[in-house]
C-alpha cells in the first residue's frame, strides 16, 4: 500500500492511496464493504467447474453480447469508453479497438478487469474521478439498481461523458422486489428500486435531458448526451 500525493492524468483528484497499482478514491464505509463480500462469494463460486451463483451463464453472455453488439454499433474505433460498475471486464474485455476505462468498489473485481488492460479505479459512482466530459461512450450494466442516491450517480455519469457521447444502460425489467426484503439474506443491500422503460426514459429525457434512441428486452437501453455544456 502506498500513498501519493499528485494527480494522475485524466483525473480531477489525487486518489487517497494507491493498493496493488490501482487507484482509490472512495473510503470503506458500510455499503463498499457489503459489495466487497459479494464479490468475495461471486469470485469463490466462479472457480473451475462451478456456475455464476447470481446469474445463469447463458443468460450472462447473452446480456454481455447484447450489450457488446449497442457499442460496436454507436462507438467509434479508438473512443473512450468508461464501465461504471466493471466487473470482471467481460463486456469492455474483446473491445481492444476501444480506449477502455472502468470503477468498481471491489478490489478483487478490479484486478480481474486489468488483466483484460482495462484502466481501473476503486471508486464509488458518487466519488467518480474523471474530468468533466473525459468520456465520449459510457457503459453502466445492473448497476444503477444497486445504488443508494440514483440522482447522485447519473449526475456523476453524465458529468465525465462528453456532450453527444453515448450512454449504454443495462438494468433489470420490472423486477418483484419483494425477495430482497426476506429475512436472513447473506448481503445488507442488493437490489434497491426497478425499472420499467416508462421509467427509465423519463428520468433521462426529461430530468439529464438526454436524447433516448430506446430500449429493448433482454438487452440494454441507450440515451446520448443532449446537453451542449455539462
Amino acid at each position: 500500500m502506498t500513498k501519493i500525493r499528485p494527480p494522475i492524468p485524466g483525473y480531477v483528484k489525487p486518489p487517497l492511496e494507491v493498493i496493488d497499482g490501482i487507484p482509490v478514491f472512495s473510503a470503506h464505509d458500510r455499503y463498499v464493504e457489503n459489495y466487497k463480500k459479494i464479490a468475495s462469494d461471486h469470485l469463490s463460486a466462479m472457480q473451475p467447474g462451478s456456475d455464476n451463483p447470481f446469474i445463469e451463464n447463458e443468460l450472462w453472455i447473452r446480456l454481455d453480447q447484447s450489450t457488446r453488439d449497442l457499442i460496436n454499433k454507436y462507438v467509434a474505433d479508438g473512443a473512450c469508453i468508461l464501465d461504471v460498475g466493471v466487473g470482471l471486464g467481460r463486456v469492455l474485455g474483446p473491445l481492444d479497438r476501444l480506449q477502455r476505462y472502468g470503477v468498481d468498489i471491489s478490489h478483487d473485481y478490479l484486478q480481474k478487469a486489468r488483466q483484460n488492460n482495462i484502466e481501473v479505479a476503486f471508486s464509488r459512482i458518487e466519488d467518480m474521478p474523471y474530468e468533466d466530459g473525459f468520456f465520449d461512450a459510457v457503459v453502466t450494466c445492473d448497476v444503477l439498481e444497486h445504488v443508494i442516491d440514483l440522482h447522485a450517480c447519473t449526475t456523476q455519469i453524465l458529468r465525465v461523458l462528453k456532450p453527444g457521447g453515448h450512454l449504454i444502460v443495462r438494468v433489470p425489467y420490472k423486477e418483484d422486489l419483494k425477495v430482497y426484503l426476506q429475512e436472513g439474506l447473506p448481503y445488507e443491500f442488493i437490489h434497491l428500486r426497478n425499472f420499467d422503460e416508462h421509467s427509465i426514459r423519463l428520468y433521462f429525457q426529461k430530468i439529464h435531458e438526454c436524447k433516448v434512441f430506446g430500449n429493448c428486452y433482454s438487452c440494454s437501453f441507450l440515451a446520448r448526451r443532449n446537453k451542449t455544456s455539462i
